[in-house]
């Protein structure tokens, strides 16, 4: 009978995460997470095979973790769920720097972007439909709110900025305001 191994796919997976969260992905190799785990290279070449499959199964676990927090967030019912998205977003780049900059803080110049394209558009529909303006507008209304979101996240998550939670609700319910007069005042 053959000796039991000691990490399963699913295993390497959370310590690769665990060593993301602790290091940051660039550090993330399969020997950087051999030695992490306590393992030789041998399993992790075994499951994943090579340094970019390994990276997306990583990257498909942590956006994991993203999408539960930022259900979580939009569930609390603390903010309307356009702007607690936004807050959910600023509050994993302040509580996971890490993971944050892993998922959206990489080159992607080598990535098709097709589930992030659609993601966009969905919710840049649903702004359509909410407050009554055609799709262009709608789509350049979010890139611009997202734009705004995305800059105070990579800031906080950078450490360049300290925003409180209230300071950051407050710059978006200006920047909406601000943006709601120029796209939602066309009707």
């Amino acid at each position: 009978m053959g000796k039991k191994e000691k990490y399963t796919k699913e295993e390497l997976v959370g310590k690769a995460v665990k060593m993301v969260r602790e290091k940051g992905i660039n550090n993330l190799g399969i020997r950087s997470l051999a030695d992490y785990a306590g393992v030789s290279t041998q399993p992790i070449c075994r499951h994943f095979g090579n340094i970019k499959k390994l990276n997306a199964c990583v990257l498909s676990a942590i956006n994991d973790l993203y999408e539960d927090f930022l259900k979580k967030e939009v569930q609390s019912g603390q903010y309307p769920p356009y702007k607690a998205s936004g807050i959910g977003y600023v509050n994993f780049a302040r509580k996971e720097p890490e993971l944050f900059k892993a998922l959206f803080m990489r080159s992607r110049k080598n990535e098709d972007g097709k589930k992030e394209d659609a993601a966009f558009d969905a919710i840049s529909q649903k702004v359509a439909e909410r407050y009554k303006i055609d799709y262009a507008d709608a789509r350049k209304f979010h890139l611009m709110m997202w734009l705004v979101v995305h800059g105070i996240a990579t800031q906080i998550a950078t450490e360049y900025l300290s925003l409180s939670e209230a300071d950051v609700s407050d710059i978006l319910t200006e920047s909406f305001t601000a943006l709601s007069a120029r796209f939602f005042g066309k009707k």
